[in-house]
């Protein structure tokens, strides 16, 4: 008979994400952090901010936002990057091969878990991004 661990249990079983546990959250922008890029997904947006932390354990700072979020960005420091031309708004530049060398940073961040969320779900969504990087 096989034996389950713990973790699998309590997601099998009892519904529990446990991975979320290890998904890193801060809630509010880190001290010194700059917004690098915007991926537009949908409906919302994907904000992706560099600095250092203060404990150097993260370079990045990803935050999601709303529809109502970009009118609140000045438009000379966003770069708004989409996926379809569905996406597309004024502003905005379709992902190509240019911006995923420009992603590979992120991407290695990711990799060396030296990324940060303001949320689960930013987590998620940029898990989606990655996958196109």
């Amino acid at each position: 008979m096989y034996q389950f661990d713990d973790a699998y249990k309590r997601y099998a079983f009892n519904g529990e994400a446990v991975n979320d546990a290890n998904i890193r959250i801060h809630k509010c922008e880190p001290r010194g952090f700059k917004l690098r890029m915007v991926f537009k997904l949908g409906r919302d947006y994907i904000s992706i901010h560099q600095g250092i932390s203060q404990d150097g354990t993260f370079t990045y700072w990803c935050c999601k936002h709303k529809e109502d979020w970009l009118a609140k960005v000045s438009k000379t420091r966003r770069k708004i990057v989409v996926f379809n031309f569905g996406d597309m708004i004024d502003g905005s530049v379709r992902f190509d091969h240019d911006i995923a060398i420009q992603t590979m940073a992120i991407k290695d961040a990711m990799n060396k878990r030296k990324i940060t969320y303001n949320c689960i779900d930013a987590q998620y969504m940029l898990e989606d991004v990655y996958s196109a990087m």
